[in-house]
């Protein structure tokens, strides 16, 4: 097995199997090349993957459902965000052994997500009911709208859309999953 080096900066060394899953701007050292590391430990520099998961309530409504789903209602949404990096062998780092810390995940996630979500009504801008209580015509109400119909596939869309871009570089998104019930969810699977 070939294994390639890439240096984000003279401390940072992550390992790949091969150059499809490296970042095309980084130092590439020849193949084959160790760096000091035991051969027991090119097992934890293999891409790994973790999951944070977050919480919202948020109303919505479908407007041209044939169901129920038309009236406003609400839901306890649940939002898994799996990621897929290189494990840090940074000696003395905070993140050594990680790919990154879940702590910084969730407050990317919490400042993104949460804070826009959490308690407000989400509403398509061609809804005529919602739009215009958004419209200053509804006083003090948290109402988002948004370009689309707020389905649990169209809302995993936007919360990807949210977080790719502020995400490390060194991340890759694998899969969201949104939960808008227990036994229901909308899944965005990442292909490169």
């Amino acid at each position: 097995m070939e294994i390639y080096i890439w240096q984000l900066d003279n401390h940072s060394e992550f390992w790949y199997e091969n150059q499809l899953h490296m970042p095309a701007h980084y130092q590439i050292s020849k193949p084959g090349v160790t760096v000091g590391y035991p051969p027991e430990w090119t097992v934890r520099k293999r891409m790994i993957q973790i999951t944070k998961i977050i919480e919202w309530d948020m109303g919505h409504r479908v407007p041209q459902h044939r169901h129920k789903c038309r009236n406003p209602h609400g839901h306890r949404y649940k939002l898994e965000l799996t990621l897929s990096g290189p494990v840090s062998c940074v000696k003395g780092s905070s993140q050594e052994g990680m790919i990154c810390d879940f702590g910084d995940i969730k407050t990317l996630m919490l400042e993104s997500i949460h804070q826009k979500l959490d308690h407000c009504f989400m509403a398509s801008e061609d809804d005529p009911i919602f739009s215009d209580l958004a419209q200053g015509k509804g006083q003090d109400l948290n109402i988002l709208l948004v370009p689309f119909v707020p389905t649990a596939e169209n809302i995993v869309l936007w919360c990807y859309e949210r977080l790719h871009p502020i995400l490390p570089t060194n991340l890759s998104i694998v899969r969201l999953r949104l939960f808008e019930t227990p036994s229901s969810y909308a899944e965005y699977v990442v292909t490169q």
